[in-house]
C-alpha cells in the first residue's frame, strides 16, 4: 500500500507474508529503536480511518526507527505491518481535548 499527497509519496506499508516476530525484526533492523504506544483520536473520525496520537497507555504499539522513517506495527509478539513514513506517525497529544467525540456512542 502507498499513500500519496500532492504527488509525493508520504507512506508505504508492507505486510509480511511470513511470520516475523518482534525479536526477529529487532535483530534484522537493529537496536536503535524506540517503543511507542498510540491511542485513537476518536473525535477526529475521518470515515475510513481515525487519526492516532502518542499515549504511553495506548492500545497500539509500534517499534519505531525514527531516524530512518521506519515503523513496525506490533500485534501480540509479531510484526503486523512495516511502514516507511515521511514524518512521525502521530502527534504527541490528543487533539480532542475539550471536543465532543464523533465516534459511536
Amino acid at each position: 500500500m502507498v499513500i500519496m499527497s500532492h504527488g509525493i509519496l508520504t507512506e508505504m506499508a508492507l505486510y509480511p507474508k511470513q511470520r516475523l516476530t518482534r525479536q526477529a525484526a529487532i535483530d534484522k533492523f537493529g537496536p536503535d529503536y524506540q517503543i511507542v504506544r498510540y491511542s485513537t483520536d476518536d473525535c477526529l473520525d475521518e470515515g475510513d480511518s481515525v487519526p492516532v496520537y502518542e499515549n504511553p497507555d495506548g492500545d497500539f504499539e509500534q517499534i519505531e526507527y525514527r531516524q530512518r522513517g521506519l515503523a513496525l506495527t506490533i500485534n501480540g509478539a509479531e510484526v503486523d505491518t512495516i511502514r516507511f513514513v515521511a514524518k512521525p506517525f502521530g502527534p504527541t497529544h490528543s487533539r480532542c481535548k475539550g471536543q465532543a467525540s464523533q465516534g459511536p456512542a
